[in-house]
């Protein structure tokens, strides 16, 4: 989901909230569960998302590591960290945390 407002030439990961200048906000939590996911699967693509964007390392190698120890064991997790090994693709940067 894109906010409004928003200046996005990058690729944003599926379920994930981008806001102003290619800035990744978060799940679309709110959209997950209107469409009933299962919280078995919430809980993964966070676990996922937390993967990707917790240190500014090459999202492509720490997906592919991420499916090689097995995260991303539901169909929306798979998708999330598969989303990010397509070559030539730039993504969204994650929030600067706050000190």
């Amino acid at each position: 989901m894109i906010a409004g407002n928003a200046a996005i030439s990058r690729d944003v990961p599926p379920q994930v909230l981008a806001a102003e200048r290619n800035l990744a906000c978060g799940l679309n939590l709110i959209g997950l569960r209107r469409r009933k996911i299962s919280t078995e699967s919430i809980g993964d693509l966070k676990r996922c998302y937390r993967l990707i964007y917790e240190e500014r390392k090459s999202p492509a190698k720490r997906a592919e590591t991420a499916l090689a120890e097995g995260l991303g064991h539901t169909q929306e997790g798979r998708a999330f960290l598969e989303f990010f090994l397509k070559p030539n693709r730039k993504f969204c940067r994650p929030r600067e945390k706050k000190s």
